[in-house]
């Protein structure tokens, strides 16, 4: 019979409670004010709620009820809340610990343990690796913290039992709830409370139910149907049932009985209803009042209402007797990745509210919503149809919060102070502002940070902490932090070219105008306050309140906490005050490491509070007890296997005979939840990608089950089902979302828009990257070209592209690497440096300027440097070059007369050429390596070689001076003398600067280790030269610009590279053909 019945009329025993019921969240809530404010104005009023997300959708709907006008008295909290607030007013001495709180006391002792008792058991599991002794203490007492808890509410009957035992859990568990901490158990059992209202739990432990019975408080829960729930047994439990009868040998009639009564009238509710019927059982059997306010429902016309109302009625699908209309008010959508699940829910969303429903009656659940966050935020939040949001009970984003500011600050104790790991401090805006910087200024000093070949280490001494005292000539300053700032200081008070500078361990970097001296005043303070900050942390060995009080101050010293972060400083203080009268953790001196890795957990358990608004938003919540709002459209993020039901981990040090509560059937009351309290429609989604394993991923156990119960009824009902199922491209702007016939139509506009042009553009034999053209070939006015443009094009005209055309700039891993090695690069400039100039000299000024690798690397890299100059000497020996002739040509625009030399530069006006369309272009820059007998240039008399200093000679060819005679090629590296004849050097200058602008429009293939196919146009051998270098970028990687390009050129027609380019370069280097 229904519950209707055991209701009508109360039993002779007076009830100590009352269950409140109901299938809508509305009439729960109208319940919850009448009983509210039925008593005495000013009468104490404690509603417990499993989430403040309900919290405030229960002062909402209070609010909006005319009935109830203004009450006071009126408090919402959580059950352990609640109970630790009266435990603390009845008992002075013992409280409950937190998970945290526990966790700490936990590892304290675990410690002490290890000082007194050498032959412990748990001894041998942590001291087997010592460097990770105290990561395995946390992560013992972060398990054993969650068991305690378990057996302190759930252990009743195996308590006691346990503690009879002899063992190293039991001994721990003594120590701390031996005088100032308790649990439930010991605590509750006597204890009395005023009566509550307990709304929206589907569970509670036998404990906090007999506790509230006793104390006449009101439960109000949400049940499907008004008809008795506790004969319904779970798949699970009917297979118990029908293993024992087997067992027991049960005789045939009794056997058909059984199988009768085995026969589940849904069997959807009783597999997803369990905990939820279990409690309503219990209170019941407890003979409670139970108050019905069900909602029945009408004749369903749409899916989901039928669903509900075979809830309601407690029937399978396939008994009902009237035909049902079958519409997408149940959907499942699958995606082919998470960003593309969200562009889907966006779609949905803007259907939803173009059909009128309101955006406060549609929200988000999902059981991992902080990675869906960044998806989000992106999507909801674009240019195109925004919508507005709010998150609930879910952190928001916190990349550049106080929080990991402050984490971060606290992780460079006892580091190496690596350059980027300091500078990433100036990321965080509450730092910057602490610092009394804007993000230009701190972007600004980051990178002359960056430019003055700093390493890492604060100093020399910090660098002999870090190396363990290791003394001697090999541990150097150069690359410390304090070397840095010295170098910015020196290039600020010191004028260019000062020529005595190198005498000195550091050359000046003249980076820092006047105008910025107060900036970087301002960035070597703080660096100099963190290094100390730092070192105070290593040195100190405080109390727990000791750190806090610390903590507090050095927080305030670096960061400008805004009105929203205080509470994070606010929480920090609370940590000491909760703390305080543990005097073990007082008494007890901890490390700065210990204390880093408490906060670091304490920031991670927060939550971003909840706030009650009415305002026009989509609403998004974690899929969780208590979260779930009552509203029109629902939809379900991110329901792929493995991500709801959540996996559940057993604990490590669970003791057998121990039945912890399983987090299944939780999260079964939960989904069957959803299907309550969605009005209209529910819309569920899925990822079918993984993050971590290959394969496609299909929508979760639940999802499956609940489309399998409503599939069934015939194949015309399966037929009509699969019309819910959305299986989604890869692209948002596919063909089929802008189809009139499609079922899931595309509202964007930028979607519609790509999608014309992808489909209906005329489709074009796929083109290389050398072929596509970055902007159509215009005219042009005059212009200037530097020298190093040309050299860069000559040398590679692939970087040249991304540097020149698309400001694209390739990092390359030579300076991470720079504390061990020298470059190729560094070595071949310097190496080339001033031949007149001794090597240690040559060695102190790269030193001072940080170019050499670092300890024992430093001598290996000199003795190479030292061959590598003994070459280049030897071959302008053979060149019979004169040393002290050598000059640098600056060619300068501002210039209408040459300069006398000076300092071995020697200043020329600009060079101006013509192309041959008949524009003027202007040639400035630096032209190194010139000397009394022609043009210098370290290579061999080889195409590729050439071809590289083709650019530098035809400027060298058409510069005019007295000291510039002589107009050969000098190839240094192969000792010879190179003359090449040019008639009209202008004009093929003019032809060179063409080929630049052209490999400006498009990118040129015209590397020079391909030059001689190319000049002699042979298709074959580019060809093989194109293979045979994709072969040694993939081993070397060496070049992230060809790297870049063989990942993704994978049409390599050399035959039609050579007719689109062969012309254009014969034309420009005729000379070396």
């Amino acid at each position: 019979m229904g519950a209707a019945g055991m209701g009508a009329a109360p039993s002779c025993k007076k009830a100590l409670c009352k269950v409140v019921v109901s299938n809508r969240f509305e009439r729960l809530a109208e319940a919850l004010g009448e009983h509210l404010f039925t008593g005495a104005l000013f009468a104490q009023r404690v509603v417990l709620v499993p989430g403040a997300s309900l919290k405030n959708r229960l002062l909402d709907a209070l609010a909006k009820d005319p009935k109830w006008g203004i009450a006071a008295g009126m408090r919402f909290d959580s059950i352990e809340g609640f109970l630790s607030f009266s435990l603390e007013k009845t008992q002075e001495k013992k409280r409950l610990p937190s998970w945290w709180e526990l966790s700490l006391l936990l590892e304290e002792e675990i410690a002490c343990m290890e000082e007194k008792e050498r032959e412990h058991p748990l001894l041998g599991y942590l001291n087997a690796m010592p460097q990770k002794k105290e990561g395995r203490i946390r992560s013992v007492a972060r398990h054993l913290s969650a068991l305690f808890l378990s057996y302190g509410l759930y252990g009743k009957g195996f308590l006691e039992e346990w503690l009879q035992k002899e063992g190293w859990k039991q001994e721990l568990w003594k120590k701390i709830f031996r005088d100032r901490w308790t649990f439930p158990l010991e605590s509750f059992q006597d204890l009395v409370l005023p009566p509550v209202h307990l709304f929206g739990f589907f569970s509670l432990p036998s404990l906090y139910r007999e506790l509230f019975k006793k104390s006449a408080s009101i439960f109000y829960l949400l049940s499907p149907s008004p008809f008795f729930l506790g004969d319904l047994l779970s798949d699970r439990e009917t297979l118990y049932v029908e293993k024992r009868g087997r067992e027991r040998k049960v005789s045939f009639p009794e056997r058909r009985e059984v199988e009768h009564y085995l026969k589940q009238p849904n069997r959807f509710l009783a597999n997803f209803g369990k905990e939820r019927r279990k409690l309503l059982s219990l209170l019941e059997d407890e003979e409670a009042l139970v108050e019905e306010r069900y909602a029945e429902p009408p004749e369903p016309q749409t899916l989901l209402k039928r669903v509900q109302a075979d809830f309601y009625h407690l029937r399978n699908p396939e008994q009902e007797l009237h035909g049902s209309l079958f519409d997408p008010t149940i959907q499942l959508h699958r995606a082919p990745s998470r960003y593309r699940e969200v562009e889907i829910l966006k779609e949905n969303l803007l259907s939803f509210a173009k059909k009128g429903v309101a955006l406060k009656e549609m929200a988000v659940l999902a059981p991992d919503l902080k990675s869906y966050l960044p998806y989000i935020e992106a999507v909801l939040g674009a240019r195109e149809n925004p919508l507005p949001f709010a998150l609930f009970e879910c952190k928001k984003r916190d990349a550049f919060s106080f929080a990991q500011g402050f984490l971060h600050l606290l992780s460079l104790r006892g580091s190496r102070f690596e350059k980027e790991e300091v500078l990433k401090l100036f990321s965080f805006p509450s730092f910057r502002k602490g610092c009394n910087m804007d993000p230009s200024d701190a972007e600004c000093f980051c990178s002359w940070m960056r430019k003055s070949a700093l390493l890492w280490g604060f100093d020399r001494t910090h660098r002999e902490r870090i190396l363990k005292g290791e003394e001697g000539s090999f541990l150097v300053r150069t690359g410390t932090w304090e070397w840095s700032f010295e170098r910015l200081l020196f290039g600020l008070a010191t004028l260019e070219r000062t020529p005595f500078y190198f005498s000195l361990d550091l050359a000046p970097l003249p980076l820092v105008s006047l105008t910025e001296a107060e900036l970087l005043g301002k960035g070597i303070d703080a660096i100099q306050r963190i290094y100390k900050a730092t070192l105070e942390m290593e040195e100190k060995k405080l109390g727990f309140s000791e750190w806090v009080r610390f903590f507090s101050e050095m927080a305030g010293n670096f960061f400008l906490i805004k009105e929203e972060e205080k509470r994070f400083f606010l929480e920090l203080e609370r940590i000491g005050r909760k703390l305080f009268s543990s005097s073990s953790l007082d008494r007890k001196k901890v490390t700065a490491e210990r204390m880093g890795c408490i906060l670091k957990e304490f920031f991670q358990q927060k939550e971003e509070s909840p706030i009650s608004s009415n305002r026009e938003v989509v609403s998004f919540h974690p899929l969780k007890e208590g979260s779930v709002p009552s509203v029109s459209v629902l939809f379900l993020l991110g329901m792929q296997e493995g991500a709801f039901p959540r996996t559940e981990r057993k604990n490590p040090f669970l003791d057998p005979g121990f039945d912890i509560p399983s987090n299944l059937d939780e999260e079964r009351n939960l989904f069957l939840e959803v299907l309550l309290l969605a009005k209209e429609s529910l819309v569920i989604s899925c990822s079918t990608s993984s993050d971590e394993e290959g394969g496609e991923l299909m929508p979760s156990l639940f999802v499956q089950e609940l489309f399998s119960h409503v599939e069934k009824g015939g194949e015309e009902r399966e037929r009509a089902i699969d019309s819910l199922f959305f299986q989604h491209p890869l692209f948002s702007f596919d063909a089929s979302y802008f189809d009139e016939k499609s079922s899931f139509r595309s509202l964007s506009l930028s979607h519609f828009a790509a999608a014309k042009s992808y489909y209906l553009t005329p489709l074009r034999e796929e083109s290389s990257l050398f072929d596509q053209s970055e902007e159509e070939k215009k005219e042009q006015g005059d212009r200037r070209v530097s020298v190093q443009q040309l050299l860069k094009l000559a040398r590679h005209p692939i970087q040249f592209f991304f540097n020149e055309t698309l400001g694209i700039y390739f990092e390359k891993e030579e300076q991470e690497i720079r504390e061990f090695t020298l470059s190729s690069y560094d070595k071949a400039r310097l190496s080339r440096l001033d031949p007149c100039l001794p090597f240690d000299e040559l060695v102190m000024q790269a030193e001072a300027k940080g170019e050499l690798p670092l300890w024992h690397f430093r001598e290996v890299a000199k003795a190479a440097l030292e061959e590598e100059r003994e070459v280049y000497k030897r071959g302008l020996e053979a060149c019979g070059v004169d040393l002290k002739g050598l000059l640098t040509i600056l060619l300068r625009e501002d210039l209408q007369e040459p300069l006398e030399p000076l300092a071995g530069t020697l200043h020329l006006p600009a060079l101006e050429a013509a192309m041959p369309d008949g524009r003027r272009v202007k040639i400035v820059g630096t032209l190194r390596g010139i000397s009394l007998q022609g043009l210098l240039f370290h290579g061999r008399d080889k195409i590729e070689d050439l071809v590289k200093a083709w650019p530098a000679f035809l400027v060298f060819q058409c510069l005019s001076h007295p000291a510039l005679e002589e107009k050969k090629l000098l190839l240094t590296k192969a000792g010879k003398v190179k003359s090449l004849s040019i008639q009209d050097p202008l004009l093929a200058l003019g032809r060179y600067l063409s080929y630049l602008e052209e490999s400006e429009r498009r990118m040129s293939p015209f590397l020079p280790r391909f030059a001689e196919a190319f000049l002699r146009k042979d298709g074959a051998d580019l060809q093989k030269r194109l293979a045979s270098l994709e072969k040694e970028i993939a081993i070397s990687g060496s070049d992230p610009y060809l790297e870049w390009l063989f990942a993704r050129e994978k049409k390599r027609d050399a035959e039609g590279m050579i007719s689109r380019w062969s012309l254009l370069l014969c034309e420009a280097m005729d000379v070396l053909l």
